[in-house]
């Protein structure tokens, strides 16, 4: 075995010159030899039962053990042992141990401890400390006087086993012949060149554990890989530079009707119809020459020919593969006859839903404009004659009169709501855009809503922080806020209190409206902004309104490009804030929006 000039000059440091050590012609033999078995790739329990069966026969000792430092370094591990065989046998009867991989304790004050600790030589003609160093139980220390007999030594050492500066364990070895310094000076002078000869056993060991792994996971990830193309839906299919079909999945048998004997080795013109050869020849001859690069992962919609003929819609991804046998193209291919179907019926819907909705405004449009023709007059009348311009009247008369103007002027209300819907959904709702004092408006609103307020009993607040200045429809504004305070007021009891709040936040004005009525559960939150939606109708049967307000409130909001949402809790009270931004661009005109798909 060849040593390293390293290593000599180390050796030589520490335990003197080699030819003072006699290192005889066996010991040379015995590391040659653990250096084949290392070389052909032996297990290391193979190199260690060599290790000390050579050990014993090279310096006729009558037991020899490899122990090895485990991993937490508290216990020194008997990889193997060689001594007389019936020696042996009798020891593991008597202690009802098994020598191999036992693990003896490194505690303090046995014969083992202090050669891991001092890394230096230990020898003794107390057999019976290298006995009880083994263990640190009672029960077993017992059987030390009876094991001393059977083996008939006296005399125990053990070296360190190093691998460098690394302490990798401990050679152990018992005798009946007096054992000297130069004996383990000796011993230690071979272990360590076992100990090199074990750690790259152990490396090899370990680089071949580490092949073996990725062996496995290559092959692993090779039958996965070919099961996943089996089992996925969309056709695979891979040709090569000549445009010959190299992968073919089950997926492509399914679609095509070919199976896989049929076309591996043919030619992808097989799949492809008549009026697309001359494309697919020209693209393919683009893609060899690296000029459509950049359409590798793009997908594209292509028709595609079965092998029965018939032609169907398929969406196609491309890629692009470097293997030791060329580039390899593969496509995913998938079926799209339903999709497409489906797409053509959708488009049909959608063109019948437009005339639909088309035709509803109209005849809102039209239906609000002649309801209104004849509503104004009669009010005018109504409150003519309650004024007493044609005579007076009896108290009765003018109880039926005030009912009849009332609910003509909700009627002439909801007629306008409807207008307003009408309007908002074909764009033509007009926005006078101009800049405003927030606060002026909003103190409006409220001052027309504090009458009402007062009258059901509820505390209507304002508080502001600052003076906020924007651009939006001053009319439109105050119809959002009154419509919003008219509903707090509805679904708050007597004595409730309304807070209206107008502060800056984000660059945008906010504005909350907020009470402590009934509230509102989640369930009807998610639809509250829908035209002609209303919450539970229990709760608000005794309330007028068709469920137009909030839309519209919505709609006016979202022309100002601002936001609105709403939080409620049932039993506590609910919470409408909106928003209008201070950098908002909107000229005064028409702005259409789709009432009844986006809210």
């Amino acid at each position: 075995m060849k040593i390293l000039d390293s290593e000599k000059t180390l050796i030589n440091k520490t335990y003197g010159d080699h030819d003072e050590m006699n290192q005889t012609e066996g010991e040379l033999v015995l590391l040659q030899n653990v250096n084949n078995l290392i070389n052909l790739g032996m297990d290391l329990q193979a190199i260690f039962d060599k290790i000390v069966n050579g050990l014993r026969e090279l310096y006729g000792y009558d037991s020899v053990a490899i122990h090895l430092l485990s991993k937490d370094q508290k216990h020194l591990i008997i990889k193997s042992y060689s001594a007389d065989s019936k020696i042996a046998t009798k020891f593991e009867k008597i202690t009802k141990l098994i020598v191999k991989d036992y693990k003896a304790p490194l505690y303090k004050g046995s014969i083992l401890k202090d050669i891991i600790e001092t890394r230096s030589p230990v020898i003794t003609d107390d057999i019976r400390w290298v006995l009880n160093s083994y263990t640190d139980k009672k029960s077993l220390k017992k059987f030390t006087k009876i094991i001393s007999k059977i083996t008939n030594a006296n005399w125990g050492m053990g070296v360190p086993l190093l691998a460098g500066d690394k302490l990798m364990g401990v050679i152990g070895c018992g005798s009946k012949n007096k054992l000297t310094d130069e004996d383990s000076q000796r011993l230690l002078f071979f272990g360590y060149h076992v100990g090199l000869a074990i750690q790259r056993a152990q490396r090899f060991e370990a680089l071949e554990g580490e092949v073996r792994e990725r062996c496995l996971e290559l092959a692993s990830s090779e039958e996965k890989f070919y099961s996943l193309i089996q089992t996925v839906k969309d056709a695979i299919i891979s040709i090569n530079e000549t445009g010959m079909i190299v992968l073919w999945n089950q997926a492509a048998g399914r679609i095509f009707g070919y199976s896989e004997y049929e076309v591996i080795g043919k030619p992808i013109d097989i799949i492809i119809p008549d009026n697309y050869q001359k494309k697919h020849s020209i693209d393919f001859d683009q893609f060899l020459k690296g000029k459509m690069e950049e359409d590798d992962g793009k997908t594209f919609e292509l028709d595609a020919l079965k092998k029965d003929g018939s032609v169907f819609p398929a969406e196609l991804s491309l890629s692009v593969d470097i293997t030791e046998d060329g580039r390899i193209f593969t496509g995913i291919l998938r079926d799209i006859t339903y999709r497409r179907r489906a797409m053509k019926a959708l488009e049909k819907a959608n063109i019948e839903l437009k005339r639909a909705d088309e035709l509803k405004m109209q005849f809102l449009n039209i239906t609000s404009h002649e309801l209104r023709t004849p509503i104004t007059p009669m009010i005018a009348q109504l409150q003519m004659i309650l004024e007493g311009f044609f005579g007076s009247l009896v108290e009765d008369q003018k109880k039926s009169l005030i009912m009849i103007l009332n609910n003509a002027k909700r009627l002439n209300r909801l007629i306008g709501e409807i207008l307003d819907i009408s309007r908002l959904e074909t764009g033509e709702m007009k926005f006078y855009m101009k800049t405003n004092c927030l606060n002026d408006v909003m103190s409006e609103a409220i001052e027309t809503m504090k009458p009402k307020a007062k009258t059901n009993k509820i505390n209507l607040t304002f508080s502001q922080e600052n003076t906020v200045s924007c651009v939006f429809d001053k009319d439109r504004i105050i119809q959002v806020v009154i419509n919003l305070i008219n509903n707090a007021i509805k679904f708050t009891d007597p004595g409730g209190i309304i807070e209206v709040k107008l502060f800056d936040e984000n660059n945008s004005a906010n504005i909350h409206v907020s009470d402590n009525g009934i509230g509102i559960d989640d369930n009807d939150l998610r639809r509250i902004f829908r035209p002609f939606e209303q919450v539970d109708s229990t709760m608000t049967r005794n309330h007028e309104g068709v469920g137009l307000g909030l839309a519209i409130c919505k709609g006016i909001i979202i022309s100002h490009g601002g936001k609105i949402k709403v939080e409620s809790e049932v039993g506590k009270g609910t919470n409408f804030i909106f928003t209008l931004p201070y950098n908002l661009e909107i000229e005064s005109g028409n702005t259409k929006v789709d009432l009844f798909n986006n809210l």
